[in-house]
């Protein structure tokens, strides 16, 4: 029989996160600041900004990553390290972030309802918008003053499915620790090793 026990825990996963809101929150909305100061106060709060949303970034990137991982042997369409990978080819990415982040959503769902787990769900359409808009973000947003436009939905939709994510690796981590918990004394003989 696998060991279906997750290698990470759920105080990474929450730690992780702090991190992950903390720079979200100091690095969007500098950004979105910044877009609209002078030459010289953009670049200034570059200096704060760029470094919080790379490490956002990292940070949502390894919880895709470990949501990926609990998902595998129960039907995840791709690989851990694919779904993050392929999300940083240049152009492949707009199509890639549909698999990696919508098809999250429709994968994460599909296991919580086959393993009976009553968390809240992933929103498969709040995937769709998110993906949608950093897309233009990525595109047309490049454009000055126009960026700023896509970076406030963007900073909003991006973190609620964050939380989302959170949500539902706690649930299934949680509901894999329990399944493999002995539950009474024979239980536990049985799962002692052997002398």
């Amino acid at each position: 029989m696998q060991d279906d026990r997750p290698t990470f825990t759920a105080q990474s996963i929450q730690t992780q996160f702090v991190i992950l809101a903390v720079t979200w929150w100091i690095g969007y909305p500098l950004r979105i600041i910044g877009e609209f100061l002078p030459k010289a106060g953009e670049l200034l709060l570059g200096l704060v900004c760029i470094p919080a949303l790379i490490v956002a970034t990292v940070f949502w990137c390894i919880l895709l990553y470990r949501q990926w991982t609990l998902l595998q042997g129960h039907g995840a369409r791709v690989t851990p390290g694919k779904a993050v990978g392929f999300g940083f080819i240049p152009f492949y990415c707009f199509y890639w972030w549909f698999v990696a982040y919508a098809g999250l959503a429709t994968d994460t769902n599909n296991y919580l309802k086959t393993a009976g787990i009553t968390s809240k769900r992933m929103s498969f359409g709040l995937a769709v918008t998110d993906c949608v808009i950093s897309i233009l973000a990525c595109t047309i947003g490049l454009i000055p003053k126009v960026g700023a436009v896509f970076m406030v939905p963007l900073m909003i939709i991006g973190f609620i499915l964050v939380l989302q994510q959170r949500d539902c690796v706690l649930a299934i981590m949680q509901q894999k620790l329990e399944r493999l918990q002995p539950t009474s004394a024979g239980d536990v003989l049985k799962a002692a090793p052997e002398k």
